[in-house]
Parts: structure tokens; sequence; C-alpha cells
């Protein structure tokens, strides 16, 4: 599954808008330039990994000059949870930057965390699911001003999960 997702990102088109202060940005293109993948060396043979994936100029710098510092220490406590790891990621970027408090309602949601719930009970099964991930995700990011609330999640700027001065010491190093 990791492998057909990351020849989907080689493969795809993008088109990432943001805010950073007062400058709305827009990244538009390949996240990609360059994709190497191991041939089978037998008939029938898998390749595994690929052997180079090089990120694009401009999308590598727009992460970059955008990025928000996580707690890996955090997100290793999670590597049980896909989902809560995902979650925590969410977060850590999104409360970072959020302005006003934005409720997020359970169909949204689950259309981006959990495009796999189908069926009669799709909904019942994800929001029982995400509440769990959402309470894993909160004990590594305490400081979190997140609630849940009758028909969604509202979500509140928050201290960021990582003291900015302590990863800026960090990159420098």
């Amino acid at each position: 599954m990791f492998r057909t997702q990351l020849q989907a990102l080689a493969a795809c088109q993008m088109t990432i808008g943001f805010t950073s202060g007062d400058i709305a940005s827009t990244f538009d293109g390949s996240p990609v330039e360059q994709f190497d993948a191991w041939l089978p060396g037998k008939e029938g043979q898998r390749s595994l990994w690929p052997s180079r994936l090089i990120l694009g100029r401009r999308f590598f710098e727009t992460l970059r000059d955008h990025a928000v510092p996580i707690d890996l220490e955090a997100l290793s406590a999670l590597r049980s949870s896909a989902l809560a790891m995902d979650v925590y990621l969410f977060l850590v970027q999104r409360l970072y930057r959020i302005g006003a408090p934005l409720t997020l309602n359970w169909w949204l949601l689950k259309d981006q965390f959990g495009q796999e719930y189908v069926g009669a009970d799709a909904l019942a099964d994800f929001k029982k699911k995400f509440r769990k991930a959402l309470a894993q995700a909160l004990s590594v990011y305490p400081g979190a001003n997140v609630e849940v609330v009758r028909g969604g999640v509202t979500f509140r700027k928050s201290a960021p999960a990582v003291d900015p001065v302590t990863a800026k010491r960090l990159r420098a190093a």
C-alpha cells in the first residue's frame, strides 16, 4: 500500500493553497521531480522500494518555508495507530495557523481521514475510531485546544506542539 501511494504521489499534479500572515500563496505543480524504482530481478518478483525520489525544487521550498515543527517522540508514541498519527500531524499544522475557531462536521472529517469507511454504519464506525485517535493525539499534544461538539469537532488556535525557540535551535544544529 505504501508503494502504491508513493507511485501515485510521484505521478500526481497538485495544487496547494495556504495563507501565511497577510499573504495568500498557491503551489501548483508536481511534487516529485524524479522517481526511480528498482526493477524486479526475476519474473514475477516485485520491487519493494524506490531507489530514488527527488522532490521538485518549488515543492521542496514551499514545504521548507512553511513547515511547522513536530515532536518526533510524540509521533513515535502514536506509531501503533496510523489514524492517530494523521490526526496529530493535522492538529500540529492546523492549530498553529488557525484564525477563528473552526468546527468541522463528522462528514468532512470522514472525507479527510476515513474514506475507507463504507456501508450503512460508516459514519458511526468512523466517529468511534476518530474519537479514539483524537484522544491519543491529544495525549501527546496536551496544549491542543480541541473540543468534540455535537455534530463534529471544534478546533481553536493553540500553542505550537514544539516550542519555536527549541525548533529553531535544533534546525541550526
